[in-house]
C-alpha cells in the first residue's frame, strides 16, 4: 500500500508543478491525462486492498 501512496504523491507533484514550469500544449495534455490515470489506478488498488483487509478480519 505504501508504494501506491508514493505513486499518487509523485503523480500529484508532477501535475501541480506543470503550472509554475509553464508546460503547455501536448506535453501538458499528456501530463494531465497520465497523472489522472495514475491516481485513479492507484486509488483503485488501495480500495481493493482495503476491501480485502476488511473481509480478512
Amino acid at each position: 500500500m505504501r508504494l501506491a501512496l508514493y505513486r499518487i504523491h509523485l503523480a500529484l507533484i508532477m501535475r501541480v508543478e506543470a503550472a509554475p514550469r509553464g508546460y503547455e500544449g501536448p506535453h501538458r495534455d499528456w501530463l494531465t491525462a497520465w497523472s489522472g490515470e495514475r491516481v485513479t489506478a492507484q486509488l483503485r488498488l488501495l480500495d481493493t486492498a482495503a476491501a480485502a483487509a476488511a473481509t480478512a478480519d
